[in-house]
């Protein structure tokens, strides 16, 4: 949740820049510190996606040869994850 609060600010800032070519976010936007933390959260998030999406192949109900009301949808939650991380 953090990772995806953190970026808004990323794309906060492209927005504005739709629009003015000097955008920034006024008293933070010029820092430092803000653009090592959106590039850092942009990596966590990405590589949490790529790691979840291993532990759901990995602990899929059909490989354990269990029952479960999610094991049709081990594919289509594998999209979700990609289509969150693109």
């Amino acid at each position: 949740m953090w990772g995806f609060t953190v970026l808004m600010t990323t794309i906060l800032e492209a927005y504005g820049s739709l629009f003015s070519r000097n955008f920034h976010i006024p008293l933070i936007g010029r820092d430092n510190w803000l653009a090592f933390t959106e590039d850092f959260f942009a990596t966590a998030v990405l590589v949490s996606l790529v790691v979840f999406t291993f532990i759901r192949i990995k602990n899929a109900p059909s490989r354990k040869e269990r029952e479960s009301r999610f094991t049709a949808v081990i594919w289509g939650s594998v999209a979700v994850l990609f289509m969150i991380s693109w």
